[in-house]
């Protein structure tokens, strides 16, 4: 601080006529005593205070001196909590709140590759927030916050607990968010518990990555090679030259205060004072740890004593862009006043400068300092930029940087780079410690998955190869009948279900997560959409009593099949767009151990409120089709698959009954993945393989019937039209045109509804009398015009419905 001031009094233009006069006081690190020199600040007239170091001090601080509006600007209290403006409204910060450092903590993690992480932080302003944020940054990020422990600030604590969880679970990274003396402690206690392997690396805060020197760590008899790895993160100090330069000529005899005084008798090991009666130290002498200082170090200064080789702290450039922030505001308050904001220009034309005009010129400015670009948005700068720092076991060496700009840390993920050629590890160790604690899940290598993927490729084959044997024999009367656009696009829906079974093993990913509702649901689409139009074209064409012709070709169909699918499509667009599922680590509630990756939305409500809607649709198409299939099940076979339709849909409804509830109930214990897997592909692979085998099974079983009797008929065996007795019939197998002179299968509709065949011939229709065991006459039936199913590509739903003549009437008996 002494070396900004006396800059800006060397610069002519900067305050011409003024010296800036400065007052340093030690608060001893106790937030009592702060408050107390805070007090005292006021009673001397200070119009700005520069500091506190520590986030305790600052919070305590800042309450008082803004009942005076006070600005006080600090350079290293970076709690998370100071950056409440209405709790602190005279509190400005050249140090960046510590919701920054914990985003640079996680994306250094994310970028060694470390999901499984340790975290310690003291119970005070500074480490408890910054615990709490980086446990929250870390879980955003699907990092894995095993073990947790808060540390009691005023030292001691049981950590058994904590040194117990990272052994148990293997973590080879922990953060510890405190202060320095803190920090050795905690790691004093954590190699006395054994819970420090030799490939273990720490994550420092800035609050004690660079002030626990090797020689603090041996004070308690633990090696400096425990640190070697550690990396943290500080603010980026800025170009330190100026400061170094100011520091080389400060000595005793120009800063006469006590706590420079003490500073440098601590610093080199020696007396100050001029009449000590110790030998003055040799020009070799080299300072011990273990030597003491003042009246009891070994030696008298010499006054050869220099800080020309020390290297300034790394705080050094925020606590100049901290004294430049009070000064650059006076000096606009005084030569510029009229730059600021409108608001703010009421005062400029008073002669006297207020502390409250000096907090608002701060906030009102913008200068490029030490650190970078400083500009302050409420009690925060606007701008962040981090460097990572890594302990060889002697020193700190810059390794990489973080940087990010906006004050929303909500969405400031920043920019990572590291110096791989840079890092070292634990002695013996060339590269990162593994710490992962893998989610559970079926890997494609697990017996279980190697089965579920054979059963659904084999079904895959089947499908493809069903396929393409119904489009190569569209042609047969039997196919022809059960439409074969509409198979094909029902053995597509199939054959994406079948591949939605070959998503569900290995590590998920966002993309995966969409891919896994979308496949199956189209799929089911193009299933349900081609059964349900089928049944609607039979229904059309059977239910009515009436005598009338409907003509429903494949387009038209086709198109209402579309429509089902559409359905599927809308729901799938609105829940992609509105809250898309994302691959995302979930912990176990009831194992700490557990962790499973699932596919969830940011939104529970949205995404429950969506699954609704996808449940009810479908429920729909299900219930549809059990409608459907009830009103036509009285239809000729010939025509109808109701009945097999109605199979395949009570299959399903099976499926969703009977395994859904054992699906929601797995639980989420060490297991539960496997479980899942099992019971989902279980009912994925029946359901798919039933409904494959209930609708196209009896079709190829006819065809094959069909292909029997061509050969049986070729060979002779069934004789010719000229040998079947007229009046008589022979045997037709199903879809097979009759020749002319045979009687042909018809059916009458009885009074009641139900259709019942009549084996009348044609010929004996004409006018032939029939007689019962009584004698009496049976009335007679004459068919005026008979049947004729024109079975077309393109228009091969065209019935065409006659009359039948004969004491009934026309709605009576129909013959179809």
């Amino acid at each position: 601080m002494k070396c900004a001031v006396a800059a800006a009094n060397e610069m002519p233009d900067f305050l011409p006529g003024m010296n800036v006069y400065w007052d340093i006081v030690d608060d001893g690190d106790d937030a009592i005593h702060s408050v107390y020199k805070s007090m005292g600040f006021m009673n001397e007239g200070i119009m700005a205070v520069v500091g506190a170091a520590s986030s305790s001090n600052t919070a305590a601080d800042s309450p008082v001196l803004s009942s005076f509006n006070i600005p006080l600007v600090s350079y290293a209290s970076s709690s998370e909590s100071l950056s409440d403006i209405t709790r602190y409204p005279t509190l400005v910060r050249t140090v960046a709140s510590d919701a920054f450092q914990t985003k640079a903590m996680v994306s250094l993690a994310l970028k060694m590759g470390w999901s499984l992480i340790g975290a310690v932080g003291t119970d005070d302003t500074y480490g408890a927030p910054g615990l709490a944020s980086f446990i929250s940054d870390a879980t955003d990020a699907n990092i894995k916050v095993s073990c947790q422990w808060t540390a009691p600030f005023s030292g001691g604590g049981d950590v058994s607990a904590f040194a117990a969880c990272v052994k148990s679970i293997g973590v080879k990274v922990i953060m510890i968010f405190s202060n320095e003396a803190n920090a050795a402690a905690i790691v004093q206690s954590l190699v006395q518990q054994n819970a420090v392997p030799d490939d273990m690396v720490f994550i420092a805060s800035d609050s004690w990555s660079t002030t626990v020197p090797p020689a603090t760590l041996k004070s308690k008899g633990i090696s400096p090679t425990v640190l070697s790895g550690t990396i943290s993160t500080i603010q980026w100090p800025g170009n330190l030259s100026s400061i170094g330069t100011c520091f080389a000529g400060l000595t005793p005899q120009n800063n006469n205060y006590t706590l420079f005084i003490n500073f440098w008798e601590s610093r080199f090991k020696c007396d100050t004072a001029w009449n000590s009666p110790l030998p003055v130290c040799a020009d070799n002498y080299v300072p011990t740890a273990s030597a003491g200082s003042g009246s009891k170090a070994p030696c008298k200064c010499s006054g050869k004593e220099s800080l020309a080789n020390d290297v300034p702290n790394n705080k050094a450039g925020l606590v100049n862009d901290a004294v430049y922030a009070i000064l650059n505001a006076l000096h606009v308050l005084i030569h510029d006043c009229y730059s600021l904001p409108a608001t703010m220009q009421s005062s400029c034309a008073s002669p006297v400068i207020t502390a409250n005009d000096i907090l608002m010129a701060i906030r009102a400015l913008r200068f490029q300092g030490l650190s970078g670009d400083v500009q302050f948005s409420g009690t925060d700068r606007t701008s962040v930029s981090y460097s990572y720092i890594q302990f060889n076991g002697t020193a700190w060496n810059q390794i990489g940087s973080w940087s990010t700009s906006g004050t929303d840390t909500t969405n400031s993920t920043g920019t990572v780079r590291i110096d791989d050629t840079t890092l070292v590890w634990r002695p013996g160790y060339s590269s990162a410690p593994v710490s992962v604690l893998e989610p559970e899940m079926v890997t494609s290598k697990m017996p279980l998955s190697i089965i579920i993927k054979t059963l659904s490729a084999i079904g895959m084959a089947v499908d493809v190869f069903l396929a393409v044997y119904f489009y190569r024999n569209r042609e047969h009367a039997v196919i022809k009948r059960a439409s074969p656009t509409f198979c094909i696009m029902m053995l597509f829906g199939m054959l994406l279900i079948f591949a939605d079974l070959f998503l569900w093993d290995g590590p998920q990913t966002d993309a995966l997560c969409l891919a896994k509702v979308w496949v199956p649901l189209v799929g089911f689409g193009c299933v349900m959409g081609p059964m349900l139009v089928k049944t609607f074209r039979i229904y059309k064409i059977f239910d009515s009593n009436r005598l009338r012709a409907h003509k429903l070709q494949d387009s038209q169909l086709l198109g209402m099949s579309s429509i089902v699918v559409a359905g599927e499509l809308i729901l799938l667009i609105v829940w992609s767009a509105g809250d898309p599922v994302r691959a995302i680590l979930v912990d176990s509630s009831s194992s700490e151990l557990y962790t499973s990756q699932k596919c969830l939305g940011a939104h529970p409500d949205f995404q429950q409120g969506l699954l609704g809607c996808f449940i009810a649709y479908n429920a729909l198409l299900l219930a549809l089709g059990v409608v459907m299939s009830y009103k036509t099940r009285n239809v000729h076979s010939s025509f109808n698959e109701s009945r097999y339709i109605a199979y395949a849909i009570y299959n399903i409804t099976l499926c969703v009954v009977v395994l859904l509830p054992i699906y929601m109930t797995i639980g989420d214990n060490p297991g539960s993945s496997q479980r899942e897997y099992i019971v989902r592909s279980l009912a994925t692979l029946f359901a798919n393989i039933a409904c494959m085998l209930i609708l196209f099974g009896p079709k190829l079983y006819q065809v094959y019937r069909d292909a029997q009797a061509d050969e049986y008929d070729s060979s002779g065996g069934g004789g010719g039209t000229g040998d079947t007795p007229k009046g008589t019939t022979s045997p037709q197998p199903m879809g097979r045109r009759q020749s002319a002179g045979t009687s042909q299968m018809m059916f009458a509709r009885t009074p009641g509804g139900q259709r019942r065949p009549s084996q009348e011939s044609v010929g004996a229709a004409k006018g032939e009398k029939g007689k019962d065991g009584g004698g009496e006459k049976k009335p007679t039936v004459k068919v005026m015009k008979t049947v004729k199913t024109t079975i077309e590509e393109g228009d091969e739903s065209s019935v065409a419905k006659s009359s039948v003549k004969g004491g009934q009437s026309d709605t009576g008996d129909n013959a179809v």
